[in-house]
């Protein structure tokens, strides 16, 4: 049976549109936001067919039996809609019996790319290309002359060559390169690229992209690699542009290219493959997954490899999707994240590049920074990475995820005694982004318990949990409560724009605090200890293409004056500031160069000056104690290798 239904597609927080008549009416029951119809009909309104009641009886008994007919067959389909992937999942368990082996243990490779046959994989190591004989563990490095920088690599479908970006920075313009696998001079394939590219299976053309900066979107080109000629297969506009970190990847047959575009304002990614030909665009879609790393297609064309966080979780594991259903099996687990997957053409062995990150909290006094106490343990926990903060001077709350539980939670901890109290405990959802009032009587907080992130607070005592806003129009992020106790301060983004907005605490009414044209607002919301600055990450497209990768602007307003606006431009791969105890300036973590440094930057300029160096580990995350009496941070060390995956079936 084929059903047809009139439809209609609303954005969220849109109310439908109805379509009233004259003997409806709208009712609202009581205890619930749900509405009903109903229908109104005149008392005396049976009508008698040309038989009389006897006709009108078996027309009315057919239109029952038709209609009861359309219900059941109506259910049984949407029943089946609704539980199709839930069944497919219970018959599709987790991958368990794939083979996992570490290649490489140096934690400072990048790019992974393998062979077709699976022998051979190359990857970027200090600024060179290596290539690893999987059998042997042999590495060779390749002598490439004039090329000091590497990006994004692939194998030639033959296996005897290897193509590269030449620049390690994806939002750099750079030239796609080919060379031979044993090395020698390279030569351009494709120029003026940006972000990444895919060479088709049969090495006949190549599909790449490039940025528009002046009409503000990315187009996807394809190249004939015989004939020399390019062609516009699609494009994409701010803010759904291809995402700066995603990959390109050619389908085995060569109909299709798989890609990773943001979401918009949404704090997610999505996957799409596109018709090779006419660029026609199919969205492969999971509720489970959230944000998309990467992709990359298996053998059989049936099914791809990505990297992906689910809903809540911020750790990129390994699914295999169905193309085009977007059915996701796990492959990996754990607390460690995946990025860059390569897929061999020929064997189903997986290149997938494997980041660890180990951070414990360290708390130092004001006055003696060179003097450091561990008060948390244990490896690959994220300790403290997306909440850390001091509640009245003596404690301190910080997110921590466990082996069992991947999301982020909330615990509260005594520096003095390391003893700990949680304070949210689930592994469903996330929580993070906490900030203490300034009385330290309550934390509020960031979580997707129902699905879309919004802000709850609850008791430093671990106690009467409560969602603070509910809306769906839009994502509120960073929520930082006043000095005063008055107003609640966040980012607010929906699909169209961002801005800093405010919510009255008293009465919980939302008010607009700062909008304004060339600012978007993008990341982290931090107030100053008396209240009177505001600052935030500010996006711009006009920052240098040759150093773009390490630009923040950060943007502080005065929260008496909001035309009182005053911008930094800083050089850091932490996108958060935190004003300093005397609310004179603003510090940040500079992670360049192989050392981190706390910095501060004077809020009537000049050149930052330097308040902590650790040469040896890498800041994750810091705060002050109100009284400027104790510093806490999140330190640890960050390492990048490669495994390999078999036995995928």
């Amino acid at each position: 049976y084929r059903l047809s239904v009139q439809v209609s597609i609303e954005d969220p927080g849109q109310e439908a549109e109805t379509p009233f008549t004259e003997s409806s009416e709208l009712v609202t029951e009581s205890g619930t936001d749900e509405e009903t119809f109903v229908e109104k009909t005149p008392e005396n309104g049976d009508r008698k067919g040309v038989n009389g009641k006897e006709a009108h009886f078996t027309r009315k008994m057919l239109i029952f039996s038709v209609a009861g007919s359309l219900i059941v067959l109506s259910s049984i389909y949407l029943s089946y809609r609704v539980f199709r992937q839930k069944i497919w999942l219970y018959s599709h368990p987790p991958l368990e019996n794939v083979q996992f082996q570490r290649l490489t243990d140096s934690g400072n490779v990048e790019a992974p790319a393998i062979s077709p046959d699976g022998n051979l994989v190359a990857f970027v190591r200090k600024h060179r290309i290596v290539l690893k004989d999987i059998k042997s563990g042999r590495d060779i490095e390749l002598d490439i002359p004039n090329i000091t920088s590497f990006g994004q690599l692939q194998f030639s479908h033959d296996g005897e060559s290897i193509y590269f970006r030449n620049t390690r920075i994806r939002l750099k313009v750079g030239n796609v390169m080919q060379v031979s696998r044993f090395g020698g001079e390279a030569k351009i394939i494709a120029e003026k690229t940006w972000i990444t590219f895919s060479v088709s299976p049969d090495g006949k053309s190549i599909a790449f992209i490039r940025n528009i900066s002046d009409q503000k979107n990315h187009v996807l080109y394809i190249k004939d690699l015989h004939e020399g000629g390019e062609r516009k297969l699609l494009s994409r506009s701010i803010p759904v542009t291809f995402f700066n970190r995603g990959n390109l990847s050619w389908s085995p047959d060569g109909k299709k290219i798989a890609f990773i575009a943001n979401a918009g304002a949404e704090r997610s990614t999505k996957l799409f493959v596109a018709d090779a030909v006419t660029g026609e665009e199919t969205e492969i879609s999971n509720p489970r997954l959230r944000r998309y790393e990467s992709a990359d297609w298996l053998p059989d064309g049936e099914n791809l490899v990505v990297a992906a966080s689910e809903v809540g979780g911020n750790k990129f594991q390994l699914w295999k999707v169905t193309y085009p259903d977007g059915y996701a099996q796990r492959i990996s687990s754990g607390l460690s994240s995946f990025g860059r997957v390569s897929v061999s053409a020929q064997s189903s062995k997986i290149a997938a590049l494997q980041t660890v990150v180990n951070s414990n909290i360290w708390t130092a006094r004001g006055e003696d920074l060179a003097s450091w106490k561990q008060i948390t343990e244990g490896n690959s926990r994220n300790v403290g990475q997306t909440s850390i903060d001091w509640v009245n001077n003596d404690k301190i709350v910080y997110t921590s995820a466990e082996e069992k539980a991947p999301f982020s939670n909330l615990w509260l901890i005594d520096p003095d005694d390391n003893t700990r109290l949680p304070l949210t405990s689930n592994s469903d959802f996330h929580s993070d982004y906490a900030k203490p009032t300034q009385d330290g009587k309550y934390i509020y907080f960031n979580s997707n318990r129902n699905r879309l992130i919004n802000i709850w607070r609850i008791d430093s005592t671990g106690e009467n949990l409560t969602q603070i806003v509910s809306k769906k129009d839009g994502l509120r992020l960073f929520p930082t409560p006043s000095p005063d106790g008055k107003y609640l301060y966040y980012l607010f983004r929906d699909r169209t724009s961002a801005a800093i907005r405010r919510l009255k605490i008293a009465d919980g009414k939302e008010e607009t605090f700062f909008d304004k044209k060339g600012y978007s607002p993008a990341a982290f919301v931090s107030l100053s200890r008396d209240g009177n600055h505001l600052a935030f990450m500010n996006l711009t497209n006009d920052f240098d293409e040759e150093d773009r990768v390490a630009n923040f602007q950060i943007v502080v307003v005065s929260t008496q004056n909001t035309d009182s606006v005053k911008s930094f431009n800083i050089k850091t791969t932490v996108a958060s500031v935190r004003f300093s105890p005397d609310s004179n300036s603003f510090d940040y973590v500079s992670n360049i160069d192989g050392e981190t440094k706390i910095l501060r930057q004077d809020l009537i300029g000049g050149e930052p000056s330097e308040i902590l160096t650790l040469p040896n580990e890498r800041i994750f995350n810091f705060a002050w104690s109100n009284d400027g009496s104790g510093l806490a941070v999140s330190r640890g060390h960050r390492s990048q290798d490669i495994v390999l995956l078999s036995n995928l079936d």
